[in-house]
């Protein structure tokens, strides 16, 4: 009987230290606490005092170089080319009607020449307006001289001189005899010529009539010799519009 009592407290003992250990397991110690809470408050101090440097010292900053978007490009970007090409002239302009061949053609017509009876001294385009001509006639030595507008063929300027001889002597065929010399072989009308100038003068030991006159758009101007009213030169000129 003895000896169940004694088993009894020892297992009491037993059970007694066993709670006492349960109950400190689940307690924190003081020393440990404190030691917890000075970490935690030691990191949180680290924090905000390299929150703080970052701010207020340069050096601690560290900048990051900002990155695209991802899927966008970092080249520069290129101007944007036009749509559309300027236009181009599509047409050249227009060559002349008349050429240099042309016009040549037109004068020896005019002047009732071949080319074969001519000694051509000039054939020449004016400024893209028209052809100046000049050619000696073989026969005679007469030189011819030509404007033609290339729009249109048309005779602007023409004159003729031709080889005379001089004469000393002071006869005189007339004002009137030379005006209508003049009129026949300009096809004028004796009433048109009429109604310009005729001049007499004696120069360099030559006596001659200088007559000149307008019929429509062209002015005429003819010498003559006085003695026998010889046309020794011609030309006429168209002053109209051009």
């Amino acid at each position: 009987m003895k000896k169940m009592k004694t088993i009894s407290a020892a297992l009491l003992a037993i059970i007694m230290t066993f709670a006492m250990s349960v109950s400190a397991f689940g307690e924190t110690l003081p020393g440990a606490e404190a030691a917890g809470q000075g970490a935690e408050q030691t990191v949180t101090m680290d924090a905000g005092e390299a929150a703080a440097r970052a701010v207020t010292d340069p050096a601690a900053q560290t900048e990051e170089p900002a990155q695209p978007p991802t899927g966008e490009s970092t080249e520069p970007a290129q101007p944007t080319q036009p749509m559309t090409q300027p236009t181009q002239p599509t047409t050249k302009p227009a060559a002349p009607k008349i050429n240099e061949t042309a016009a040549l053609n037109i004068a020896l017509k005019n002047a009732g020449l071949s080319k074969s009876g001519v000694r051509i001294i000039e054939v020449e385009m004016d400024d893209g307006k028209s052809v100046e001509i000049e050619f000696i006639r073989l026969s005679n030595k007469a030189k011819y001289g030509y404007e033609i507008a290339v729009k249109d063929g048309r005779i602007l300027e023409k004159s003729v001189d031709y080889k005379y001889k001089k004469s000393k002597s002071r006869k005189k065929i007339g004002k009137k005899k030379a005006r209508k010399i003049v009129a026949k072989a300009a096809g004028k009308s004796y009433s048109v010529v009429k109604k310009g100038r005729c001049k007499y003068q004696y120069k360099k030991k030559c006596g001659k009539y200088e007559i000149k006159f307008r019929s429509g758009n062209y002015k005429y101007e003819y010498e003559l010799l006085a003695k026998n009213g010889k046309i020794i030169e011609y030309e006429y000129e168209y002053i109209g519009i051009r």
